[in-house]
């Protein structure tokens, strides 16, 4: 599977594999044809121009066989002295296998299967180490570390949570480190490789009760007797594994709770004491009995002692905590009076310690004494016995502090133990019972037996030993007829088996044999046996060894003289191409006088077929053949085996078939019509494939191809050139004759057309600001094949989008944007490219900006006098100089009476009274902007009212008034109109003047920042002045501030 990135899609993936074949494609799949190592070369091609190439190459190991792995398993719950099976499963490889162990223990075994006996209860480490049948030969090993047990019952119950306990899970968390409970076994393995020290110490222990750790408490109620007296718990230290400066504790700690309230000592201030009694280690040392130390654990008064000294691998132990002891001494070491009250609040048993590897040990059965009503429970452990016969176990109650109970008695068994019932199973105060138990295998097995009255639980264990012994011979090379060969009897004791063992012998008939010497052995030991024929054979000895009700049995065989046999053989033909049919020859020769039928069979691999065996029954020598085919290149093993009796003999012979196949590189193209391609055409050799192959090509229409060169043989190539005429899709047909061999492939060929892409989009826009412009933008590619097209855009200005759309032909986007008063009014370009990977267009659209706060134009006359009696007219005006606002509305304020307006019209009109003679009237006009009220522009008329004597004065002027007497009404408002109107346009080009000067401007500041040179210019607050103070400033003079 190739992963390709970067580049310009879409890639072009071809593999050499190393062995002659190719193939295209970003996923792939090979299948080779030999065993070797073979490198494979991926290389890859993208979309563009130049064409980038990279290339990766890996190693592929490609093996005759999986490899040899193998795995074990052991039976459960492993006893000393009990047989282990262990079990090899193996993988992998060429059967048969061959297996061997080593058992941990200085033994070892071999086979599939094994069985072995440990003698000491402790962990072992187990290696199994397995052999294929290859050549070379493969080997694979497993090991794993299984723990003896000299019990697997006890009375620790089952994994519970505290305070009611025994609980499982305390240890320190390093990986390996268990604290768990298996068939009422405590069991603690401590894993701390190397690491801890006197301030950190590693642990793995079982519990129950309270303890004061966050925070010291008092004891749960009912969880132990409150007449507890003693505690006592038997063990069995499995392994120990040293590293380092070590120290290590098997211990039972008690915790007591102080319930008169804290005391005071040494500095510290606690109300809870914590005791240990144990076995100690430090540094490979064991510390006397007696050893004491006090310590502050930082929650209460610490107080040890050792009880038991030397602690060895695999042997029982038991400690024993005495509860009101462990309290007083605690206190007295202390410094505190020793008849504090004290109450046993929690129990801990299990190990602790630092820097060692590992530590195992097993904890069997926990015992409570208590000082009011109890009884004791005590077992015999039988004489040793042997395997079948029985032993019995003689079980006590003794009653203590007056108790008068019944203790109803039951037994647990280990695994290979079988027992009756008990006899007496029910006792009343004190008394005895009985159980007898056999076994048929030697070892030495545990038998708890439980005493149970009302809450008081007791139990002991009884050990029973049985003995047994096995017998094996050695059979002796083959031997000379007339001479004599000698066998090795070995006897081997079980279990401390010491018993004398009568050996006695069975011999055949033309047979002579000495005495076994010697005829008995005590325990273990050694005999042998001699014996000679005077006639060629194989004769076989039963050996029987006898001791008491134990017998066993082993034969031996005497071989004289070579026994008649038969010897084969089989050729291995020359190797043919596939298709074609070989013949293997085999012979059987008949020697040392054998008389007897040889049959032949035969075992065909996969992949090659066969024809029956010429003859498969031989009474003299002969010879025999088998044809065998195969349509695929390799190497075949046929296994030829004949048998006659229980001589049974193999030969092999190997099948050769080769053959070739062919490849191009590249095997697809793609060229443009009036180009050409080129692709290399190559052989693969299989399985050693040395002839030479003609090639030809089958084309069609639409294209011509030629040959470099008609043969191939070897790693020759050969170059086809392919020159297409029609645009399409083609596949060529190589085809490869060598003989009765003929193989083909194709090659896939893309003929197109390429064109550059084309671009349509608006020719140019105009957008008001604060206005939405939006327009498509669409590109098409005519090209053959279809290319896949990216359209995008350039020069986008602020708040416009245009999104990159890619696809095939053809494909639109849309432009945006939305203006805002920020923008400056001008023009703006934006350029739209679209390419296909190999040309490339583009297009620019012209987007004109028009503001939008330009308020409107009203035209209002100067100074004006009117006269009483005579009416005063004239017109105001109002225009939006954008063209893009709504209807401009007129309005007029400050109207004395006699004076009338129009806003719809903007006539005004007066005709002034005597009474307003000598008065001068201000009239404010306002044109406004219908789509924002906001903008509007307001012009004041000053008007002189004068009596109808008086000439107009020069304050101001009525046009009205100069109109010539020859000159008509309708001929002075034209002219009046286009007066107007050239102010109007003087108007509209001051204010296009204005805006192109606010644009030049925002252009030079962008040029003042980029030279470091800093200016402000106001032109926007100032048209906000503007706006603010309109009706005092004309547009003209708004625009001259700016």
């Amino acid at each position: 599977t190739a992963t390709t990135i970067g580049g310009t899609l879409p890639y072009t993936i071809s593999w050499t594999f190393g062995d002659g074949s190719s193939a295209t494609g970003a996923v792939v799949s090979h299948t080779f044809t030999s065993a070797q190592s073979f490198t494979v070369t991926e290389a890859a091609k993208d979309s563009s121009s130049p064409q980038q190439t990279v290339t990766s190459s890996q190693t592929v190991t490609v093996l005759n066989v999986q490899p040899l792995s193998t795995i074990f398993t052991t039976s459960a719950n492993p006893l000393v002295n009990s047989p282990v099976t262990f079990t090899s499963t193996t993988t992998g490889g060429t059967g048969p296998y061959t297996v061997n162990w080593t058992f941990g223990d200085g033994s070892t075994g071999n086979g599939a299967t094994a069985t072995h006996s440990y003698s000491t209860a402790q962990s072992y480490a187990v290696t199994e180490t397995a052999k294929d049948s290859s050549l070379p030969q493969q080997t694979a090993t497993s090991s794993l570390t299984i723990n003896v047990a000299s019990s697997l019952s006890g009375n620790f119950g089952t994994c519970t949570s505290l305070p009611q306990g025994w609980n499982c899970g305390n240890t320190n968390g390093l990986s390996g480190s268990v604290a768990t409970i298996k068939s009422g076994v405590a069991e603690t393995i401590q894993i701390n490789p190397g690491v801890g020290g006197s301030n950190s110490y590693y642990f793995a222990t079982t519990q129950k009760g309270t303890f004061p750790w966050s925070p010291c408490q008092a004891p749960a109620s009912g969880v132990l007797p409150t007449d507890l007296t003693s505690v006592s718990a038997n063990f069995t230290m499995l392994n120990f594994i040293p590293s380092g400066t070590y120290r290590y504790h098997i211990y039972v700690a008690l915790y007591y709770w102080l319930p008169n309230g804290p005391v005071t000592a040494g500095g510290s201030t606690y109300q809870c004491l914590d005791t240990q009694v144990r076995a100690e280690n430090i540094n490979g040392a064991f510390s006397p009995v007696g050893t004491t130390a006090t310590y502050d654990p930082g929650d209460s008064f610490g107080w040890d002692n050792v009880t038991l000294g030397q602690v060895a691998a695999g042997q029982p132990y038991m400690i024993t905590a005495e509860v009101a002891h462990q309290c007083q001494q605690d206190l007295i070491a202390w410094g505190l009076s020793s008849s504090t009250p004290c109450q046993l609040a929690g129990i801990e048993i299990g190990i602790e310690g630092y820097q060692f590897q590992e530590l195992d040990a097993n904890w069997y059965t926990v015992q409570f004494g208590t000082s009011g009503p109890d009884f004791g429970i005590s077992v015999t452990s039988p004489a040793a016995a042997n395997v079948g016969q029985s032993g019995t176990t003689t079980i006590t109650i003794s009653a203590l502090n007056g108790f008068t109970g019944t203790v109803a008695l039951t037994d647990g068994a280990t695994s290979g133990l079988s027992c009756g019932s008990i006899s007496g199973a029910s006792v009343v105060g004190s008394g005895t019972a009985s159980v007898s138990c056999s076994a048929t295998g030697a070892g030495s097995y545990s038998l708890t037996i439980t005493g149970t009255s009302g809450s008081l639980v007791r139990s002991a264990t009884s050990v029973f030993n049985f003995r047994d012994f096995t017998i094996s011979t050695s059979s002796p090379a083959s031997i000379s007829v007339g001479s004599s060969g000698t066998s090795t009897i070995t006897l081997t004791a079980l279990n401390g088996f010491t018993g004398t063992i009568t050996i006695s012998d069975t011999v055949p008939s033309g047979l002579s044999c000495g005495s076994v010497t010697p005829s008995s052995v005590s325990g273990s030991g050694t005999a042998t046996l001699s014996c000679s024929s005077n006639s060629q054979g194989v004769y076989t000895v039963a050996i029987t060894g006898t001791s008491g009700s134990l017998t066993h049995q082993a034969t031996v065989a005497f071989t004289f003289g070579n026994p008649p046999d038969f010897t084969i053989a089989a050729t291995s033909p020359s190797a043919l191409n596939v298709g074609l049919s070989a013949k293997s020859t085999i012979t059987i020769t008949l020697v040392h006088g054998m008389t007897g039928t040889v049959t032949l069979t035969d075992k065909v691999p996969s992949g090659l077929n066969c024809g029956t065996i010429s003859s498969t029954s031989f009474t003299t020598n002969g010879t025999a053949t088998i044809s065998c085919s195969s349509s695929s290149a390799s190497t075949y093993t046929l296994t030829v085996t004949g048998t006659s009796g229980s001589s049974t003999h193999t030969a092999t012979t190997t099948f050769t078939f080769r053959d070739f196949s062919l490849s191009a590189n590249p095997s697809s193209l793609s060229i443009n019509t009036g180009g050409q391609g080129t692709s290399t055409i190559s052989l693969n050799l299989l399985n050693g494939f040395g002839s030479t192959v003609a090639l030809s090509v089958a084309s069609p229409t639409g294209v011509t191809v030629s040959l470099s060169s008609a043969t191939i043989s070897g790693s020759v190539t050969s170059t086809l050139t392919i020159k297409p005429t029609s645009a399409g899709s083609y596949t060529l047909v190589v085809t490869g004759t060598s003989g009765s061999l003929t193989r083909t492939m194709s090659l896939t060929i893309s003929v197109g057309t390429q064109v550059s892409p084309v671009l349509t989009a608006p020719s140019t826009e105009t957008v008001v600001q604060t206005s939405t412009l939006t327009f498509s933008v669409t590109a098409t590619d005519s090209s053959i094949p279809t290319p896949t097209l990216t359209l995008s855009a350039n020069q986008l200005p602020p708040n416009s989008s245009f999104a990159t759309v890619q696809g095939a032909s053809p494909v639109s986007g849309t432009f945006t944007w939305a203006p805002t008063t920020a923008d400056s009014p001008g023009k703006y370009t934006i350029s739209f490219t679209v390419t296909d990977g190999v040309s490339t267009s583009q297009v620019y659209v012209p987007i004109t900006v028009v503001a939008s706060n330009v308020l409107p134009i009203i035209t209002v006359p100067g100074p004006l006098n009117a006269t009483v009696g005579t009416n005063l007219h004239f017109s105001v005006s109002g225009t939006d100089p954008t063209g893009t606002g709504g209807t401009v509305i007129l309005s007029a304020t400050g109207l004395a009476p006699n004076m009338v307006f129009d806003a719809a019209s903007g006539a005004f009109s007066f005709t002034p009274s005597s009474s307003q003679a000598g008065a001068t009237f201000m009239v404010s006009f306002t044109a406004t902007d219908s789509n924002d009220p906001s903008w509007a522009r307001t012009q004041s008329v000053p008007v002189h009212v004068l009596s109808s004597s008086a000439q107009p004065s020069s304050g101001g002027l009525c046009l009205t008034c100069l109109i010539p007497r020859g000159m008509t009404t309708s001929v002075w408002l034209l002219a009046i109109g286009s007066l107007v109107g050239i102010i109007s346009a003087i108007a509209l080009v001051h204010l296009r003047a204005a805006a192109e000067l606010a644009t030049a401007k925002k252009r030079m500041q962008s040029l003042n920042e980029q030279n470091k040179i800093t200016r402000t210019y106001d032109y926007k607050s100032r048209r906000k002045i503007a706006a603010r103070n309109h009706g005092r400033r004309t547009i003209n003079d708004e625009e001259s501030q700016e």
